[in-house]
């Protein structure tokens, strides 16, 4: 045999071998020009977690949990039904870069609601069934009156009561509020919405003395917890 016969040879063997070599590295049954399966492990995230579906699901674990005005300017405190955890949502985004978008506060607490703009999407939360009941209103259910504090102190009854009057808070107060950790302002909500049913039935000098020992109380514990 001619060499230049023999190096043909040996380079068609080669190219044989290359051949087998790819042809068993292919998944069965599968054209490795054409796009591949999907492997469902690797969209199990995206599917479990849609953002199709993110906001109605927000919609659904979120309660709304007290509604109060500080200097005219509304803060939410809501609660997530499966964490338990509660967070203050105001008009400067919160730690979670939550924002306050809207708020409809009324007497019928079945009306009231608020809007959150969560990302890009508004959720709207409201309160939950349980927190309507009347057994749950004498525990400290928190009761809006729609306004910002500086409203008549009573209102007609009309089955819903007396509307609550708390003092304005002065700049002051707004800024001390603000310059607590979140934490801290949601303890400081949390309280009074606990403790709403000794604050509707005590006068303005009362319940202006009972807030401000709260704030001076949970300011205090938040400032102790930066050092």
């Amino acid at each position: 045999m001619k060499p230049t016969t023999t190096a043909r040879a040996l380079l068609l063997l080669l190219c044989a071998s290359a051949t087998s070599a790819t042809a068993q590295q292919a998944t069965p049954g599968q054209d490795p020009d054409l796009p591949q399966r999907v492997d469902p492990t690797e969209i199990a995230p995206l599917v479990a977690s849609s953002p199709f579906t993110r906001s109605l699901n927000l919609s659904d674990s979120l309660v709304l949990t007290g509604i109060a005005y500080i200097e005219g300017k509304p803060v939410v405190t809501v609660m997530n039904k499966e964490t338990k955890e509660s967070h203050v949502v105001g008009e400067i985004p919160n730690a979670q870069g939550w924002k306050l978008a809207e708020t409809s506060a009324t007497v019928k607490l079945n009306r009231t609601q608020a809007k959150l703009m969560i990302g890009t999407e508004i959720v709207t939360v409201r309160y939950s069934e349980e927190q309507l009941t009347p057994e749950a209103m004498k525990k400290g259910g928190y009761r809006p009156g729609g306004g910002d504090g500086r409203g008549d102190e009573h209102r007609d009854r009309g089955g819903d009561g007396p509307r609550r009057e708390y003092p304005r808070p002065s700049e002051e107060d707004r800024q001390r509020f603000m310059a607590m950790s979140e934490d801290a302002r949601r303890k400081f909500m949390d309280t009074l919405r606990e403790n709403g049913e000794k604050l509707r039935m005590a006068s303005p000098e009362e319940r202006s003395a009972f807030i401000k020992s709260v704030r001076d109380k949970v300011e205090a514990e938040d400032k102790q917890g930066k050092r």
